[in-house]
């Protein structure tokens, strides 16, 4: 007997492209199932037990440099590094959305685009602000964070596009 194991809810999924600059040539190009985090589902349902809207905008990738594990109650990355803005949101389907930001070959700027990445944060909300010099950190509402293994490590000619895939399904 086959078993197959079905997926439903809210499935998010990043797809991590690094790409050489110079050759133009793709060097990493995976996928990576996300965690999602009890903030995110909380603010989800918030419109369903009456307490207001939500604050589910998403705004921003960060990067960090500390692979610990994930537990369902953070808040924040463990060591937020540097911080870049979600630049396109698209609806791709019914219960579908795919939302891009890229970290260019020059960020992050104080370490002159050299960097190894070991956990992804995506932040939505108002309160999740623009990185500028480090005053950005650890804002908004982190609704999911991912740790990665291997970990990327990032040269000063390389750019790292983050597309991240959300779909609700039904149950």
């Amino acid at each position: 007997m086959i078993k197959i194991k079905e997926n439903h809810g809210w499935i998010g999924k990043l797809r991590l492209i690094k790409k050489d600059i110079r050759t133009n040539k793709i060097i990493t190009n995976r996928i990576i199932f996300n965690r999602l985090m009890n903030s995110a589902l909380d603010e989800v349902i918030k419109t369903l037990y009456g307490t207001g809207e939500t604050d589910l905008l998403l705004k921003h990738v960060a990067i960090g440099d500390d692979d610990t594990a994930n537990l369902d109650t953070m808040t924040t990355l463990v060591n937020e590094v540097y911080r870049i803005p979600i630049i396109s949101k698209i609806k791709t389907g019914t219960g579908i959305v795919t939302s891009t930001a890229i970290l260019l070959d020059t960020e992050p700027t104080d370490l002159s685009g050299i960097v190894t990445i070991k956990e992804v944060g995506f932040f939505c909300g108002s309160e999740s602000i623009n990185w500028t010099d480090g005053s950005g950190k650890d804002t908004g509402l982190m609704i999911s964070r991912i740790v990665l293994d291997p970990v990327e490590s990032k040269t000063a000619t390389e750019q790292i596009n983050f597309v991240r895939e959300d779909e609700f399904t039904r149950g």
